[in-house]
């Protein structure tokens, strides 16, 4: 039996991006659906790359939130966004003004793990940001960053078009 080697997937990515380049040369788009077209595209290369990894990091970190009575609030929003990190583009999310109980929490929870991950995050998307293939990803890990450093009172809202 052969061990595992990441080497061995190498063809698999290079088969799907060649895919999804046929795709985007041999359909013809119009505005309209380019860019919902283009929207699909984008998140199938980051559910690829990058947004399974997140999505489960959010998990994991919702459900030690949800361990602690505390932090059930911050849990919840991270299961929000484990959501959000599969398919992002075309999402945005909506901030609100915070008082008394979540405020404070938000306080406690940027004290005590926020500002780390929102740094981890941030220079996650300011090394993708150094090739311009990589400029959307790494505008969607600042979302992110933004999200994770106070995560109550956001909402994810669709787009419109």
């Amino acid at each position: 039996m052969q061990d595992f080697d990441i080497k061995n997937l190498i063809p698999v990515f290079v088969a799907v991006g060649i895919i999804i380049l046929i795709l985007l040369i041999a359909i013809p788009i119009s505005k309209s659906t380019g860019q919902k077209y283009i929207k699909v595209v984008g998140n199938l290369f980051w559910l690829i790359l990058v947004g399974w990894e997140l999505a489960i990091i959010f998990g994991i970190v919702g459900v030690i939130c949800c361990v602690t009575i505390l932090f059930i609030p911050v849990g919840i929003q991270y299961f929000k966004f484990a959501r959000l990190a599969f398919w992002p583009f075309g999402f945005k999310p909506d901030f609100t003004k915070l008082n008394g109980f979540k405020l404070a929490l938000n306080i406690i929870w940027l004290i005590l793990a926020g500002w780390e991950s929102a740094v981890i995050i941030f220079i996650a998307g300011a090394l993708c940001c150094v090739t311009i293939i990589g400029i959307p990803a790494g505008l969607q890990l600042f979302k992110f960053a933004r999200l994770v450093i106070m995560p109550l009172g956001t909402t994810i809202e669709k787009i419109q078009e």
